[in-house]
């Protein structure tokens, strides 16, 4: 390994609740110094579906170690990564896996995230949580958009490849209770094209235009911003489908390095 490695760090953290334990992972870039203040991203992966927090080291992962390589591969540019599962992701108990069940909003609970990156930040004041970005993955985790438009106080910056809603995917890869009514009778949160106002951050939409792409998320999305007078950014890739390509990475990197580390 290369002399400044920097092993990922296990967390145990609690989530908005003050009460309910979560976990997640927090990756240091190489040459780290406690000395510094690095911007933070949120690596938006754990799913409703499955438990894709990283839990060993490189490819000993789900998805063959995606989630800790592309994280791994965010903290070299400059940031601290980490990843949270918050409630309403699989492999804990019923209580935890069903929370707010139907609302997709609450899929790896957002406040839990939030909640973990301010304890994190009280224990490492390196962290600087004025400069919070989310990364955010083909895979269908429903809520990363609503990071960006409902909490663009909190994250200032994000990139997502693909948005992904349950209106056009496989119900059996999302949470799409919400389309027939919620049996919990829990407020619904609305689409994302309807929870514009707020948003007040940067945010890159990645969209594949191949026939195995659904369009229709994305373009709804931007949509509402243009009607509302919000500024997106949106790189349409032509010929490529429901995947984060090469050319699509870089584009996300170059995105977080120049609003986040403002190089």
């Amino acid at each position: 390994l290369p002399s400044d490695w920097e092993w990922p760090e296990p967390v145990k953290l609690k989530g908005s609740d003050d009460t309910t334990d979560i976990y997640g992972v927090v990756f240091r870039p190489p040459g780290f110094s406690p000395e510094q203040s690095y911007p933070v991203v949120d690596f938006s992966s754990p799913l409703r579906s499955i438990g894709s927090l990283p839990a060993g080291s490189f490819t000993n992962n789900v998805f063959l170690g995606y989630d800790y390589l592309v994280a791994a591969a965010l903290a070299t540019l400059g940031f601290v990564v980490v990843t949270i599962a918050g409630r309403g992701t699989p492999l804990r108990n019923k209580a935890f896996y069903t929370h707010h069940y139907g609302d997709r909003a609450f899929s790896s609970d957002l406040t839990d995230r939030m909640a973990g990156l301010r304890q994190l930040a009280e224990s490492y004041p390196y962290m600087d949580l004025e400069r919070v970005g989310m990364s955010v993955n083909e895979n269908p985790i429903s809520n990363g958009i609503y990071g960006s438009l409902l909490y663009s106080d909190f994250y200032k910056v994000t990139v997502i490849h693909c948005v992904h809603d349950p209106r056009f995917w496989e119900g059996t890869m999302s949470e799409a209770l919400e389309l027939s009514g919620s049996p919990t009778g829990l407020p619904k949160t609305p689409h994302p094209e309807d929870c514009v106002d707020s948003f007040s951050g940067k945010l890159l939409l990645i969209q594949g235009m191949g026939n195995l792409a659904p369009i229709q998320p994305t373009f709804l999305l931007v949509d509402a911003l243009i009607k509302a007078n919000k500024d997106v950014d949106m790189l349409c890739i032509p010929n490529e489908h429901h995947v984060v390509c090469t050319y699509g990475q870089r584009r996300e990197w170059d995105y977080l390095v120049t609003h986040l580390l403002g190089a």
